[in-house]
């Protein structure tokens, strides 16, 4: 039996440097600023990365712009890489910071609020707005989906951020404070409190619909 654990840990360690050597590899390359490395981290990233940038911007142009300012802030920053996480958390949580200054000059601009929400996943953050499956209940889903972008819209860029690291994106607590920049306690208090606002704004409107419905 203790062999056969060892064995699995040998194998398991093994697996894991096979998968490591490759990003080590791809690193070194980025580090040197190899044109064959930044192509491969190109192929390998760009769907998930564009995926990202989508959850928190509705232009398919600013979508674009900001994918390539990922590319060239991993560029210029590829030496500070230290390697504690995987490159792919590294290189993602830049284009998290670069999608979330987009959308703060955005806000200064007074362009379009938050109506780029893919709202149907924002849904599972806010427990009473399930709705089930089913031909039925498509208009309850469209109309809950459109209070859930007015409620988002009305939070300040700060509460809408931490709502889409952790609600729409899905990352943790941990990650979520990492990325803006504060403290994981002050991440889990600002999600507390932009949850609040959206569930206290929803209430407002359902309030609202229902009074006009008497």
């Amino acid at each position: 039996m203790a062999d056969s654990c060892r064995d699995q840990t040998r194998a398991n360690r093994a697996n894991q440097s096979t998968k490591q050597a490759p990003e080590d590899s791809l690193v070194a390359g980025l580090i040197a600023h190899h044109p064959a490395s930044f192509a491969s981290l190109h192929r390998a990233y760009r769907p998930r990365l564009l995926s990202v940038l989508a959850s928190f911007l509705k232009n398919p142009e600013d979508v674009a712009d900001v994918y390539q300012e990922t590319i060239l802030q991993v560029y210029r920053g590829i030496d500070r890489y230290e390697g504690r996480s995987s490159l792919w958390y590294w290189v993602r949580g830049i284009a998290v910071k670069q999608a979330m200054l987009r959308l703060r000059q955005q806000q200064r601009r007074g362009e379009v609020g938050l109506d780029y929400v893919d709202a149907s996943r924002a849904l599972g953050g806010v427990e009473y707005l399930r709705v089930e499956n089913g031909p039925s209940a498509l208009a309850e889903r469209a109309c809950l989906t459109a209070r859930l972008e007015q409620a988002m819209e009305r939070l300040t860029p700060e509460h809408r951020s931490v709502v889409l690291l952790r609600d729409v994106l899905g990352f943790t607590s941990k990650e979520t404070a990492q990325m803006l920049g504060i403290q994981a306690t002050a991440a889990r208090v600002r999600l507390h409190r932009a949850r609040l606002a959206l569930r206290l704004s929803l209430d407002g409107m359902l309030d609202g619909t229902e009074q006009q419905a008497r």
